[in-house]
C-alpha cells in the first residue's frame, strides 16, 4: 500500500507542474539558510573554539606588577594568580631571546628567534612527539628555515629530517659580551605562518629560564627573588574568559595589563557570529515552518475534491495523512539537494569575506566544508517542521466529513470551488 501512496504521492507533485516548481523554490531559499546560518553558527564556530583553545594565542595576557610598595615574592603573586579558577597557568615572562643556530660550514649560523612556554603555548607539532614530560635539552624548529645573504634571494632549509638530532643555539651575553651555546635535541616541527618573516625556535621553560639566566649573568634561581617588577604571563582556561581576566585585573593600580587588541577583536567577532546565528536560525526555522504551512494550506485547498473522492472510497485519516506526508517529503527532499549545492557555493563566498574582513590573526579558521552529520541534522528539522505542518493539516481534513467536502461555492466570476479549509 505504501508503494501505491508513493506513486500517487508523485503523481500529484507531476500534476502540479508550475505550483510544485515555485513550492519547491520557497523550500529551497528556507532550507538554504537554514544550511547556511547553522553552518555558521554550530559547525565553524565548535571548530574555531577548539582551535584558540588548543593554542595560548586568543587566551595569554601579559601583567607587568610594581612591587615596590609590597615587596612580596614573585610565587605569592602566582599563586594569587592561579586561585582564579579562570586562569590555567601562570609563569614569569621574559623577551624573546636573539640568536642564532649552528649549522653547516656553507652556512655558517642561521638568525633565530627563541621563544619559550609551557606545552600549550607552543604551536602544534606536524612531526615529532613535541615537548615531553621531562622539558629540558629540547628544542621544536619550523619545518623549514630561512636563510638571507646580502643581495642574494632567501635559501629555504627543510629541518624535518633533523627529528632526533642535537642542535647548537647561540646567544650574547650582555653582562660579558660572551657568546653562549645551548644544546637541545629537535623533539618536532611545526608549520609556520606562511608571511612570517623570521625564524622562531622554541624551547622549554627550565631551558629557557637557563638561558635568559646567563645572558643576564644571573643564575637561574636569581631570576626568581624578589624585584621591584615582575612580568607574568597568564593562560586562561578558555578564550572566552580572557576578556573577563583583564577585566578584572585591570582595576588593580599596581598591575598593569597588556594583551594583543587585534585578538580581543577577534573575540568579539567570533561571539557575535554564535549569537547572531543562534538568534537567525531560530527566526528561519519560524519562517520554514510558516513557509511550509501555508504550502500545504494551498495544496490542502486545491486538492479537497481529491480528499473527498478518495474519504468515499474508504481512505481513513491515517491514509490521508500519509499520501500528504509523502507528497510534502518529495517537496523537501528535492529542495533540500538544491539547497546542499547552492550552499557550498554561498559559503565559498561569503565565509572568505568573513575571514578576511572581521579576523586578523591566522589561527581564527572558519571551516568550508559541509560535514554529513550536520547536514543530517538540519535535514531532519526541516522533516519535523513538515510533519508538524502535515499533522496540522490532516486533522483539519478530518473534521471535515465528506458531505462538507463537496459544498461548493459560487463566485463572482462563476467559477466553482470546493469550500476552503
Amino acid at each position: 500500500m505504501l508503494k501505491n501512496f508513493l506513486k500517487m504521492a508523485f503523481m500529484e507533485f507531476r500534476r502540479g507542474k508550475m505550483k510544485s516548481v515555485l513550492y519547491v523554490l520557497l523550500i529551497t531559499i528556507s532550507s538554504t539558510l537554514l544550511i547556511i546560518v547553522s553552518h555558521l553558527a554550530f559547525s565553524s564556530y565548535g571548530v574555531m573554539e577548539d582551535q584558540l583553545n588548543e593554542s595560548d594565542t586568543h587566551r595569554q595576557v601579559m601583567i607587568n606588577i610594581d612591587n615596590t610598595q609590597l615587596q612580596l615574592p614573585l610565587q605569592t603573586y602566582m599563586n594569587e594568580f592561579l586561585s582564579n579558577p579562570m586562569i590555567k597557568e601562570v609563569y614569569p615572562y621574559y623577551s624573546d631571546l636573539f640568536g642564532t643556530m649552528e649549522w653547516s660550514n656553507d652556512l655558517n649560523n642561521i638568525d633565530i628567534i627563541v621563544r619559550s612556554g609551557k606545552e600549550s603555548s607552543v604551536p602544534k607539532v606536524m612531526m615529532g612527539k613535541g615537548f615531553e614530560e621531562v622539558q629540558y635539552h629540547q628544542v621544536i624548529l619550523p619545518s623549514y628555515l630561512q636563510v638571507r645573504q646580502l643581495n642574494q634571494e632567501a635559501l629555504i632549509i627543510d629541518t624535518t629530517n633533523y627529528i632526533g638530532n642535537k642542535i647548537k643555539l647561540h646567544y650574547i651575553s650582555e653582562e660579558e659580551n660572551k657568546d653562549f651555546i645551548h644544546e637541545g635535541v629537535v623533539v618536532g616541527v611545526y608549520t609556520p605562518d606562511t608571511e612570517e618573516l623570521v625564524n622562531y625556535v622554541y624551547v622549554p621553560l627550565e631551558d629557557y629560564y637557563e638561558m635568559i639566566g646567563k645572558k643576564w649573568g644571573l643564575l637561574k634561581e636569581n631570576l626568581f627573588t624578589l624585584q621591584d617588577v615582575y612580568s607574568l604571563m597568564i593562560i586562561a582556561d578558555q578564550y572566552q574568559n580572557t576578556p573577563k581576566i583583564i577585566e578584572k585585573y585591570a582595576s588593580y593600580d599596581e598591575y598593569d595589563i597588556a594583551y594583543n587588541v587585534d585578538i580581543m577583536d577577534d573575540i568579539e567577532n567570533i561571539n557575535f557570529i554564535k549569537k547572531v546565528g543562534s538568534r537567525m536560525i531560530a527566526i528561519i526555522l519560524i519562517l520554514t515552518f510558516i513557509n511550509i504551512n501555508m504550502i500545504l494550506k494551498n495544496l490542502a485547498e486545491e486538492k479537497l475534491a481529491t480528499f473527498a473522492l478518495l474519504k468515499a472510497v474508504g481512505y481513513t485519516g491515517r491514509h490521508l495523512f500519509i499520501v500528504i506526508l509523502l507528497e510534502v517529503l518529495i517537496l523537501v527532499v528535492i529542495s533540500y539537494i538544491i539547497s546542499i549545492f547552492l550552499s557550498l557555493g554561498f559559503m565559498q563566498v561569503g565565509i572568505t569575506f568573513l575571514r578576511s574582513r572581521f579576523f586578523v590573526n591566522e589561527t581564527v579558521q572558519i571551516i568550508r566544508d559541509m560535514h554529513i552529520s550536520y547536514l543530517f541534522y538540519e535535514f531532519i528539522l526541516l522533516f519535523l517542521i513538515s510533519l508538524l505542518s502535515v499533522i496540522k493539516i490532516s486533522i483539519k481534513i478530518k473534521k471535515i466529513s465528506t458531505k462538507n467536502l463537496f459544498v461548493v461555492v459560487h463566485t463572482s466570476k462563476g467559477v466553482v470551488r470546493p469550500k476552503r479549509l
